[in-house]
């Protein structure tokens, strides 16, 4: 195996596990919202908390949708999202959650930003197993973005 096609590999690698743990992050927080609609006994955010609930969970989940069609635009989002979110909490002298939770869920943002900088690399190659995130009119398969 050449060193492009490890890099190549590794890349579609990272970029499974990302939408794989990203998807699963996405439904388990639709599920959390379904429970709260249909349990309508427990207490909803007060108004600084919504303000939270935009960035994390809404913001972070809205990112890694998008990221599976425009890596860098959803992990910018995603990372953005979670940034602010702790940054609201800390600002607003909310309780800041504890443990490795919330980071864990935004985690898969990272994942696609780190996999769009590794197949766009500056020797010309792209090591995204042929397929161009930034050209999104070609077809995966096609000439025009085969990395040959």
């Amino acid at each position: 195996m050449t060193e492009f096609e490890l890099e190549k590999n590794s890349v579609l690698f990272t970029r499974w596990i990302a939408r794989v743990w990203g998807t699963g992050n996405v439904v388990l927080v639709v599920l959390f919202a379904l429970m709260h609609v249909v349990s309508p006994d427990a207490p909803g955010p007060t108004r600084s908390e919504w303000i939270g609930v935009v960035f994390f969970p809404i913001g972070v989940g809205i990112g890694l949708v998008l990221a599976w069609r425009w890596e860098m635009l959803g992990g910018t989002i995603s990372a953005a999202s979670f940034l602010a979110f702790y940054g609201w909490m800390v600002l607003s002298g909310s309780n800041v959650p504890n443990g490795p939770y919330f980071a864990l869920a935004a985690a898969p943002g990272a994942l696609y930003l780190v996999c769009q900088v590794l197949s766009h690399r500056p020797n010309g190659r792209e090591a995204s197993g042929g397929y161009s995130t930034l050209n999104s009119r070609t077809h995966p398969r096609s000439s025009a973005t085969s990395p040959h």
